[in-house]
């Protein structure tokens, strides 16, 4: 039942995609009834490890957030209490909030560089690549790619 009326509300599924996209793992792993992979050690490791490298594990959380992750991941292998998952899913989301902007400047980057492209071939007679400005994965190349020095 709760997880339904979080898969229906907006705010809760873009949050998931979010984390889902940067730490590699599905919904599965976070909500466990009914056969569902529950949040375990490893999840939150993995995320740790990433916040760590990007320089945003300090700056992101305070000393009490980072305390409860740490601890949840030395003292528990898998998180069974709905309390317990819903903090941790708040501590997540805002980690994986800050770690999203980089992703979110380059992929601006890319939009930019796609329309500049796209113009250019339209302008040298390339009626086609009027579709290239819309295409994601041609955009996340672009901002993502080896052009952003010039930008």
């Amino acid at each position: 039942m709760i997880e339904e009326e979080m898969r229906s509300n907006r705010k809760f599924s873009t949050r998931w995609g979010r984390l889902r996209r940067v730490i590699g793992v599905s919904l599965g792993y976070f909500l466990s009834p009914l056969g569902r992979q529950p949040m375990t050690r490893e999840v939150l490791a993995r995320l740790r490890t990433r916040a760590l490298r990007q320089q945003v594990w300090f700056r992101a959380l305070d000393h009490l957030e980072r305390g409860l992750v740490d601890l949840t991941m030395r003292w528990v292998d898998q998180v069974k209490s709905g309390r317990l998952r819903r903090v941790l899913m708040e501590i997540l989301t805002k980690l994986v909030r800050v770690l999203d902007i980089g992703m979110v400047k380059a992929l601006e980057r890319g939009k930019r560089w796609a329309a500049r492209s796209s113009d250019l071939a339209v302008r040298w007679g390339n009626m086609q690549a009027y579709r290239w400005r819309f295409e994601e994965a041609f955009q996340r190349f672009l901002g993502l790619g080896l052009w952003t020095a010039n930008d």
